[in-house]
C-alpha cells in the first residue's frame, strides 16, 4: 500500500490479490454515472468518454459455505440462481435468513454476475470497470480473470479491463462481496453499520456500477474550489498516456447554463499530469444556506485530432471561516441550526444512492428551520450532497469511528485504512459547497493519535474546509482557552445532556471568550412515546421488535386506548424541552450552533421530529419549531414558572441575530394575554440588532391580574421589517395570593408534614388512639395507627412515602436518549379531577408544573392489587411501559389513601403552585373521597411500620461545619449538590457540623433536628458501618441502606431516621431526623453531630449536604 503522501500523483489502477485497493478515481465513478444514469452528480459528470450503466438486476447467490471461490464461481460460466438489485443491501431483498431483528440477513459473501455486449465501436478505447461502494469487501473477477480485492466501504474503485475483453462480444462481469468485518485490516463502524441497539451487519453494493470507455488520456479528480468574491480556481489530474500538444479549456456557467467565465488554452497550465487553472466571475452570486447559487465548470481536453475528455463539476461560491468564537459566511456572522442523524432507512437499510430522495427529505426538514446536519459516524452516497448543495443544508460528515473503543482495535493495515478512506472521501466530496467540514469520529474527546496525519491529509486535499478531530469534547477548560489543539478548528462541545438550563443555571455559559467557534454537540436527545400504529408500517427488512414489545405491554394492561395522548403529550413535552434548551443556548453570543438531536427517531427510540418513516409526530409543528430554530430568533428574559396575583412581572426581550441581511425599520410588538383577556401590549419602532449578536431589545413591567383559581398567562413576541416577521410566544401561571382551603373535616398532619399545612388548617395527630375516623390524616410514614383510622372511614393522604410501592425519581423533562429503569419520563397525563381542576386544561404538566415534578416521585403500580384511579399519570419510556403514577387514590375499608409523588416541599422560593396544589388536596382529602379503585387493607397492612415520633419543634440539622466538601453529587432536590463525605476507607474518618440553636422555651418532649443527605456505594463491601455522635457521644450505630430506616438508642431516648427521597444506582439521597430528648438539649444553644466511620477498606459513604433550609426545620 502506498503511503498518504503519495495521495497527489498517479496511482496504479490494478489492484493485485490480498492488495487494499487504492484508487485515484474517486470522483471519476460520479462522471460516469452522470452520463449513464442522466443524474446531475455534485462531483462533477463527465460527457467526453462513454459510459455503460450496469445498474439493476444482477444474477445473485449467496456463498453459506464460503466456498465459491475454491469452486470457481469467479469464471462466471454459470448462472447464479437468485437475483437482487444494484445498488442495494442484499439482506433487505430478502436474502438470508430470519433473526430477532431482521426477516433476513446474511453475514458472509455474496456473489453478484452480470453478463453484457462490449459496444463494438468501443474498440481502441481504454475501458474500466467502475464499481461506486461496497459493503465490506470485494473481488472482482471479469471473463474468468481475477482483478484484485478492494478493502473500504466509502471509497469507489475501479479497474481497467482492456485486455480481458473484446468490443463487440459480451463480458462476464462477477463480484464477491463479503459483509463479515476483518477487525484485522477493517475496523471502519459508523451509524450506517447498524451499531448500538440494532447490531445487524449487512451486505451489498450500495454504489454505483458501470463500464467506462476512454480516450488515450483523461480527466480525474477535478476540483473547483471558489470563495465568495468570485474568485474560482480549477484543477485536475490528466491520467492515462498525455502528449505533447494536449490542451484544455474551461467554460464556468451559472445555474440558468449562461456563460459566466472562460480560461482559454493559453491560461491553462499542464504540467506532470496536473492542469491548474484560475478565473474570477464577474458579479458572482455567493451559495448560502438561504441563497444556494451553483455553477458548474466545464473542462475540455483536447488534442490536434480533437476532444479527449469532457468533464463538469458543479460547485458554490462560497467562503465558510473562523474568526475568534464565531463562524463567518460570506462574510456575514452564521449560526449553524443544526439537527443529528444517524442513518436511518427502514425501507432499505443502505442509503439510496437517488437525488430526488433526499430532496424530497431534506424539503420535510427545512421546515423547520434547519440548516446544518450532522452525520452521526458516517458518509452518505454523493446523490446526497448534491441535494444538500441544492437545498442550502450545510453537511458534517463523519469518519466511521462511532466510539473510541472501536478506534483502540485498529492495528497495522486498520489504522493504514483509516487514511485511506479518510482521503478518499474527501476527494470523493470536496466540491460541494454544502460540505461544513471533516470529522474524524464520534466523542473521541481527547482525540486520536492519528489525528494530526489525518488532520494534514484534509488540509493537503480541500485547503480552505475546517476539520475536527472529535464531535464531543467535554471539560469546560476547552471554552476558556485553557485546552485547545491544533486539530480542532472548532469546538464540538458536550454540555450537560442530562439536565435543562433550568435544572441547573449556568449550563450554557462560559467563563471568558472561548479562542474557538463553539457548536453544541448533540443537543437535547429527548425522548418521546412512539406512534405504535408505526408497527404496521415495517413491512420491509427491518423488524419493529421494540415497538412490538412496547405495543404488547401496553395491550396486557388494558391501556392501548390512552396511547394517542400519551403519544400527544409526550410530544408536546418534547418541544418545550428543546425549546427551553436551544433559547438559552442562543443567549450565549459564544455559542455558534448546536445539532438538535436527532431529527429522525433512532432504531429502538423515539427521539426525532420524525418517525423512522419520515412521519412527523403530529403534535410537534414545524412553525412553531422555526421560532427558536431559525437565523432569527426572539428571546424572554426573567419570566417565571409561576407567580402570585399581584406580582410584578419584569421581562427583558432579546433577538439573537444571524440574518443574512440588516434587519433594517423593524418593529418590535408584544402582548400580554390572561386567559385570553388582553393585559398590556406595545408595539415600537427598534434600532436595526447588530448581526451576529445578542441584542436587548425592550424591557417591561407589569402587574399580575386577580387570580381566582390558577390562570395561563402568555407572552407573544414580533420583530417585523417590510421584508419579513418572527415571532415567538412563552407561557406562565398566575395563582392567587392565598391559596385558601376549605375543609369539610378536620385535617391532622405528622410532625415531619405539619410545617405549611398549619395555614390551611391542619392540626398535630392526636396523641391518643383510636383517631378519629371522620377526618383526613396527611403524612409520610403509613402507620398502623393512622391505617387503623383509614379502614374506619378516614382518609389518609401519603406523601412521597417509602416502602408502599417502588418508585422512581421523578424529572420534568423527558428522558434522555432510549432512556432507563431510572431516567424514564417521556410525559404526564393529567385526568379531570377536582385536585388538579384548572392547573392542566391540557391534561398534561407544562411548565408550571416544573417544581412540582422536579425531585418528585413517580410510583410503579404494575404489581399493585388493583389499578388506583391515577390523577396524574407519569408515562414512561416505550422500552419499558411501566405503569407510573405521581398522584392517585383509591378505596381501603371505609376510607381511602390518596398517594403523591410529587414535590411539595416548602422551599424559600416562591412556589405558588405547591401551595395551591397542598390546598386542594386538603379539600379532597377532607371531603374523604371514595373512588372506584379499591385495595384491600392487608396490602397496606403488611407494609404499615410504626412511625418515630417526630414532633416539634423541628430545627436545622445543619448550621456550620469546618469540613472540607466534597465533590457535588446529586441530593434530594439538586443533580450537583455539595456534600461533606465520610467514608468507611478508614475507622480513623470522622465528620462533625453543629445544628441551628434549640429554641430558648423547650415546652415538648422531643426536639427533632433535620437535615439533608445521603448513604451511598452500597455495591462496596460491608463493614461495622458508622456511629452516630450527639455532643460527643456514640448513640447508635448505621449503614447504608436504600430504604426507610430508624435506629435508636434505648438508653438515651435518641433516633436517627432516614427518610429516601431520590434513588441513584448505587446511592440514595434524602433527609434525616434527629430526635433528641429535650432533657438532654441546653435551650438556646446548637447541638454537636459527628459520624464516625467504624469500619476500612470500603468506599461507602455517608454524606451532609449544607443546607439550613430542610422542612419543616424553621
Amino acid at each position: 500500500m502506498a503511503h498518504i503522501e503519495d495521495w497527489g500523483a498517479e496511482s496504479e489502477m490494478q489492484s493485485r490479490k490480498g492488495d487494499i485497493m487504492e484508487t485515484s478515481c474517486f470522483s471519476r465513478v460520479c462522471l460516469v454515472l452522470f452520463v449513464a444514469l442522466a443524474a446531475a452528480s455534485g462531483a462533477h459528470a463527465a460527457d467526453g468518454r462513454e459510459a455503460f450503466a450496469l445498474d439493476g438486476e444482477w444474477e445473485f447467490q449467496l456463498d453459506p459455505e464460503n466456498n465459491g471461490e475454491e469452486s470457481g464461481w469467479g469464471a462466471g460460466e454459470q448462472a447464479f440462481s437468485g437475483h437482487v438489485g444494484v445498488p442495494g443491501s442484499w439482506d433487505a431483498q430478502g436474502f438470508g435468513e430470519e433473526t430477532e431483528k431482521l426477516r433476513h440477513q446474511f453475514i458472509g459473501t455474496g456473489w453478484y454476475r452480470r453478463v453484457v455486449d462490449i459496444p463494438r465501436e468501443w474498440q481502441g478505447r481504454r475501458l474500466f470497470l467502475c464499481v461506486g461502494n461496497v459493503h465490506r469487501y470485494s473481488k472482482t473477477w471479469v471473463n474468468g480473470v481475477y482483478l484484485g480485492e478492494h478493502i473500504g466501504y466509502l471509497s469507489p474503485f475501479e479497474y481497467e479491463i482492456t485486455e480481458h475483453v473484446t468490443p463487440g462480444e459480451p463480458v462476464r462481469i462477477v463480484l464477491a462481496v463479503d459483509s463479515k468485518q476483518r477487525w484485522d485490516a477493517d475496523c471502519l463502524s459508523g451509524c450506517i453499520d447498524f451499531m448500538d441497539e440494532m447490531d445487524t451487519p449487512w451486505g451489498g453494493i450500495w454504489g454505483h456500477v458501470a463500464l467506462e470507455a476512454r480516450s488515450r488520456t483523461w480527466l480525474e479528480d477535478v476540483f473547483a474550489p471558489a470563495d465568495a468574491a468570485g474568485n474560482v480556481r480549477v484543477t485536475a489530474r490528466i491520467a492515462g498516456e498525455s502528449q505533447p500538444g494536449d490542451a484544455a479549456r474551461v467554460i464556468i456557467r451559472d445555474a440558468t447554463g449562461a456563460q459566466a467565465a472562460e480560461i482559454a488554452p493559453d491560461q491553462i497550465r499542464i504540467e506532470t499530469g496536473v492542469l491548474e487553472s484560475s478565473t474570477a466571475v464577474a458579479d458572482p452570486k455567493p451559495w448560502s444556506t438561504g441563497h444556494p447559487h451553483l455553477y458548474t465548470a466545464e473542462i475540455t481536453l483536447t488534442d490536434q485530432a480533437g476532444v479527449l475528455d469532457r468533464s463538469s463539476v458543479r460547485f458554490g461560491m462560497r467562503t465558510l471561516e473562523t474568526r475568534g468564537s464565531q463562524f463567518y459566511l460570506n462574510g456575514s456572522p452564521f449560526f449553524l441550526r443544526g439537527y443529528g442523524d444517524d442513518a436511518i432507512y427502514p425501507a432499505t437499510m443502505t442509503p439510496p444512492a437517488n437525488k430526488e430522495f433526499y430532496l424530497e427529505r431534506l424539503n420535510v426538514i427545512k421546515s423547520y428551520g434547519f440548516n446544518g446536519v450532522r452525520h452521526h459516524s458516517h458518509f452518505l452516497p454523493p446523490e446526497y450532497y448534491d441535494a444538500c448543495d441544492e437545498m442550502g443544508i450545510l453537511v458534517q460528515p463523519e469518519l466511521p469511528i462511532v466510539y473510541r473503543p472501536f478506534y483502540e482495535r485498529a492495528q497495522g493495515p486498520a489504522l493504514e485504512l483509516y487514511k485511506t478512506e479518510w482521503a478518499a472521501v474527501i476527494t470523493r466530496l470536496r466540491n460541494h459547497p454544502s460540505v461544513f467540514g471533516w470529522c474524524m469520529g464520534n466523542e473521541l474527546y481527547d482525540g486520536i493519535p492519528i489525528a494530526g496525519e489525518l488532520y494534514r491529509i484534509a488540509k493537503d486535499l480541500d485547503p480552505a474546509r475546517m476539520v475536527i478531530d472529535s464531535d464531543g469534547l467535554t471539560a469546560k477548560n476547552w471554552l476558556n482557552g485553557e485546552r485547545n489543539r491544533a486539530t480542532l478548528d472548532y469546538f464540538a462541545f458536550q454540555f450537560d445532556v442530562f439536565n435543562l438550563p433550568q435544572d441547573r443555571p449556568g449550563l450554557y455559559e462560559f467563563p471568558g471568550v472561548p479562542p474557538k467557534p463553539v457548536i453544541s454537540h448533540e443537543t437535547g436527545n429527548f425522548g418521546t412515546f412512539p406512534m405504535l400504529d408505526q408497527v404496521e408500517m415495517f413491512e420491509h427488512n427491518i423488524k419493529p421488535f421494540w415497538l412490538v414489545a412496547a405495543r404488547e405491554k401496553v395491550a396486557a394492561k388494558g391501556l392501548l386506548g390512552e396511547v394517542d395522548t400519551w403519544v400527544r403529550n409526550s410530544q408536546r413535552l418534547y418541544y418545550l424541552c428543546h425549546k427551553l434548551n436551544i433559547e438559552e443556548i442562543r443567549k450565549n453570543p459564544y455559542i455558534s450552533g448546536h445539532h438538535w438531536w436527532l431529527f429522525q427517531d433512532y432504531w429502538t427510540g423515539s427521539n426525532g421530529l420524525v418517525e423512522a418513516y419520515f412521519r412527523p409526530k403530529q403534535y410537534i409543528e414545524p412553525s412553531k419549531v422555526r421560532r427558536f430554530v431559525n437565523d432569527v430568533v426572539l428571546l424572554e428574559d426573567g419570566l417565571e414558572w409561576t407567580y402570585c396575583a399581584g406580582d410584578a412581572v419584569n421581562i427583558s426581550f432579546l433577538v439573537s441575530n444571524f440574518a443574512e441581511a440588516p434587519l433594517a425599520e423593524a418593529k418590535l410588538s408584544w402582548k400580554m394575554e390572561c386567559d385570553g383577556q388582553v393585559i398590556a401590549e406595545n408595539s415600537q419602532s427598534v434600532a436595526s440588532p447588530p448581526q451576529g449578536a445578542v441584542t436587548p431589545l425592550q424591557s417591561c413591567r407589569f402587574t399580575c391580574p386577580e387570580a381566582p383559581g390558577p390562570r395561563l398567562l402568555s407572552v407573544a413576541l414580533e420583530l417585523s421589517t417590510p421584508s419579513r416577521s418572527v415571532e415567538n410566544a412563552w407561557t406562565t401561571w398566575v395563582y392567587p395570593r392565598e391559596a385558601g382551603a376549605a375543609l369539610e373535616r378536620p385535617v391532622y398532619a405528622t410532625g415531619e408534614c405539619l410545617d405549611g399545612l398549619t395555614e390551611f388548617g391542619a392540626k398535630p395527630v392526636p396523641a391518643e388512639a383510636p383517631l378519629p375516623t371522620s377526618a383526613a390524616y396527611v403524612t409520610t410514614t403509613l402507620s398502623r395507627k393512622l391505617l387503623d383510622a383509614v379502614k374506619g372511614g378516614a382518609c389518609m393522604l401519603l406523601l412521597n412515602p417509602d416502602g408502599v410501592l417502588p418508585s422512581v425519581n421523578s424529572r420534568f423533562k423527558t428522558t434522555w436518549w432510549l432512556g432507563s429503569a431510572r431516567d424514564s419520563n417521556v410525559g404526564t397525563v393529567v385526568a379531570d379531577n377536582p385536585v388538579t381542576e384548572g392547573m392542566a386544561p391540557e391534561g398534561w404538566c407544562d411548565n408550571g408544573w416544573y417544581r412540582l415534578l422536579e425531585s418528585g416521585r413517580a410510583f410503579l403500580l404494575d404489581d399493585c392489587p388493583a389499578r388506583p384511579d391515577i390523577l396524574v399519570r407519569a408515562v414512561d419510556v416505550h422500552n419499558l411501559c411501566r405503569e407510573k403514577a405521581l398522584l392517585f387514590e383509591m378505596r381501603v375499608g371505609e376510607g381511602s389513601i390518596i398517594i403523591s409523588g410529587l414535590n411539595l416541599e416548602r422551599t424559600s422560593e416562591n412556589a405558588p403552585e405547591r401551595a395551591w396544589l397542598k390546598a386542594r388536596l386538603l379539600e379532597h382529602a377532607a371531603s374523604l373521597p371514595r373512588p372506584k379503585a379499591e385495595w384491600p387493607a392487608a396490602y397496606f397492612e403488611e407494609r404499615a411500620v410504626e412511625a418515630p415520633p417526630m414532633t416539634g419543634p423541628f430545627v436545622a440539622g445543619f448550621a456550620a461545619s469546618n469540613a472540607e466538601k466534597g465533590q457535588p453529587w446529586p441530593s434530594y432536590r439538586e443533580d450537583e449538590a455539595p456534600y461533606f463525605i465520610v467514608r468507611q476507607s478508614a475507622d480513623t474518618n470522622r465528620l462533625e457540623w453543629t445544628s441551628a440553636p434549640v429554641p430558648q422555651t423547650l415546652e415538648s418532649e422531643h426536639v427533632t433536628f433535620v437535615f439533608a443527605g445521603g448513604l451511598g456505594w452500597r455495591s462496596e463491601p460491608e463493614t461495622p458501618g458508622f456511629a452516630f455522635c450527639v455532643n460527643g457521644k456514640r448513640v447508635t450505630d448505621f449503614d447504608v441502606t436504600d430504604a426507610s430506616r430508624q435506629w435508636k438508642d434505648d438508653a438515651s431516648g435518641i433516633s436517627l431516621v432516614f427518610l429516601p427521597k431520590r434513588q441513584l444506582d448505587q446511592d440514595t439521597a434524602g433527609i434525616f431526623f434527629v430526635i433528641v430528648p429535650s432533657t438532654l438539649l441546653e435551650p438556646g444553644k446548637p447541638c454537636t453531630f459527628a459520624v464516625e466511620s467504624k469500619g476500612s477498606g470500603s468506599k461507602r459513604w455517608f454524606g451532609l449536604n449544607p443546607y439550613t433550609d430542610v422542612p419543616p426545620a424553621k
